[in-house]
């Protein structure tokens, strides 16, 4: 969990909504819920009140009311004696989230190449020819990096 990425969430999150407006369990449990789906806390990760506090700049209050409805939802596992963890993933959750992610990716494929024209086509080509001299010059390192993320974008182009 880094603290600055989650204090620059809350604080969008609270320009978005007055505070007034937003109960501070709801807001704590936006950010929680967030942070977890997005893997900003990662699976099977020892939720510490006190870390949660200094994070969010929120009292113990919402954040257990905020903890506890995420384990109603199953995102976070609550135990009386060693208080609360996000759910693991497992080899089997990790396996059955590829396996369908193939088959809607396959799927979607299939439609936007029997729906693409000549401007998509050509896009498609552009972008793979980007891609693919970006992981020429990326080699080895394997590190997230800007420039990979905006190519990723191009996912986003190839969908349409």
């Amino acid at each position: 969990m880094r603290a600055k990425d989650a204090n620059e969430r809350f604080i969008e999150l609270a320009a978005a909504s007055p505070e007034s407006a937003t109960p501070l369990s709801e807001q704590a449990y936006q950010l929680i819920r967030h942070d977890i789906l997005t893997g900003h806390i990662p699976p099977g990760e020892k939720l510490r009140i006190e870390a949660l506090r200094t994070m969010y700049g929120l009292s113990n209050t919402p954040l257990r009311e905020a903890l506890n409805r995420l384990a109603a939802e199953q995102l976070v596992i609550a135990d009386e004696r060693r208080g609360f963890r996000s759910t693991p993933v497992s080899a089997e959750d990790f396996w059955d989230l590829t396996t369908f992610r193939i088959a809607i990716e396959n799927a979607a494929l299939i439609d936007a190449m029997q729906n693409g024209d000549d401007e998509w086509e050509s896009g498609i080509v552009a972008a793979f020819h980007r891609m693919e001299i970006f992981q020429g010059r990326l080699g080895r390192d394997r590190k997230p990096n800007d420039e990979w993320t905006s190519l990723g974008a191009t996912r986003n182009f190839i969908w349409r």
